[in-house]
């Protein structure tokens, strides 16, 4: 998200509520709500449309208030930095407690694993079209048990960042790691910089997915913001997400670069 600094625009805030002034604290969580919401816009993109966005809202408030309450200014640190990490990490606890999925996504993603490793023994292309038809599902239905099982990545990674501290888990995540997939050891890869690999996904990708690429992991817009530059619905840049890391998935694990 583009930084604008409510820190220094809140500076006389804060001392009045470190004073103990109570309408002071008020005062700062309602001017760095904006925060939570631009926060939940961003993970929407890796949740599957049935979670209920006022829920991760929720969440992310309680965060925000665990930020205010528990910011120690004696540690030099922003504290929109600080409440980023703490929104984040509330809002993918809350995922965490809860089943991602539900009942008929996991059934939809056990399918689509089937269906690969059938495609994979058979030596068929794996193409979005084939896997889904192998799996029996519409494309509609692929596309929302791709997103799920993307997110249900994007968590797992955030959890294993929690067991390193506490604010671990909050850290933007960054693009390889959405992806959530581990670098092999013995992988030709294992010696890429940063710089080459972006470049390498860049170019298995089309205009409108560079477009994409570029918004959301650039300039950090959500996913409406998104819809209206490229004029398609929000569900429709879900879905071109979900298609493009499934893209970037399957190119890297054909060149042996992740698993």
């Amino acid at each position: 998200m583009a930084e604008i600094d409510l820190d220094e625009q809140n500076k006389e805030l804060w001392e009045k509520y470190r004073r103990g002034d109570r309408a002071a604290y008020e005062a700062l969580v309602e001017s760095y709500l904006p925060m939570v919401k631009i926060t939940v816009g961003r993970l929407s993109m890796n949740v599957p449309g049935f979670i209920d966005r006022d829920e991760l809202y929720s969440a992310g408030c309680f965060g925000l208030l665990a930020a205010v309450e528990k910011f120690d200014p004696s540690r030099e640190a922003k504290f929109t930095t600080y409440a980023l990490t703490r929104i984040r990490g509330a809002i993918i606890d809350d995922l965490r407690r809860n089943d991602m999925l539900g009942r008929v996504t996991r059934d939809r993603v056990n399918k689509i694993n089937a269906a690969e490793v059938k495609l994979n023994n058979d030596g068929s292309a794996l193409t979005d079209e084939s896997i889904a038809e192998a799996a029996g599902l519409t494309m509609d239905e692929y596309w929302d048990a791709e997103t799920g099982r993307q997110a249900t990545r994007v968590v797992s990674f955030n959890a294993r960042a929690d067991d390193g501290g506490e604010d671990g888990g909050g850290a933007e995540a960054g693009f390889l790691e959405l992806l959530a997939l581990k670098r092999r050891d013995d992988s030709p890869g294992r010696n890429l910089e940063m710089a080459e690999i972006v470049e390498m996904i860049f170019g298995m990708l089309d205009e409108k997915e560079k477009l994409l690429m570029v918004l959301y992991y650039n300039e950090e817009l959500t996913l409406r913001e998104i819809g209206r530059v490229m004029k398609v619905s929000e569900s429709r840049v879900s879905q071109l997400h979900t298609a493009m890391i499934a893209k970037i998935k399957r190119n890297m694990k054909r060149q042996g670069i992740y698993m």
